[in-house]
């Protein structure tokens, strides 16, 4: 998935919510890629190290045979914990993060407020 299609796929779900009342995303939040472009052997690394502020973020890397996987990390105190769909919360400091050889982007979900018709 690309940047640009989970762009697209936000988008169409905030309609949605335009309809029912619900919370949207923010997209100038998600705009900010907070850490991409990241290839080597040090990707996981990088990512492990790196400083995020607390909240939820989609995340897009590849492999070394250029298979690309999203998957989701929420920061809370600086901990950073991997929901993946064989992964219920895992700390990323304990899951296998071998198969990362890039970073293709890492960018935050944040709701607007639920706003009061």
């Amino acid at each position: 998935m690309t940047a640009g299609e989970l762009r697209t796929f936000i988008k169409f779900g905030n309609d949605r919510c335009v309809i029912s009342g619900a919370r949207q995303i923010s997209l100038c939040d998600f705009e900010v890629n907070v850490l991409g472009g990241v290839n080597g052997k040090k990707s996981q690394q990088v990512f492990l190290m790196c400083i995020l502020n607390d909240g939820v973020y989609v995340c897009a890397a590849f492999s070394s045979l250029r298979v690309t996987h999203c998957f989701s990390t929420l920061v809370s105190n600086g901990e950073k914990v991997i929901y993946d769909y064989d992964k219920p919360g895992v700390p990323v400091d304990s899951c296998d993060r071998q198969w990362i050889v890039g970073i293709i982007f890492v960018r935050r979900i944040c709701l607007y407020p639920k706003l009061k018709i």
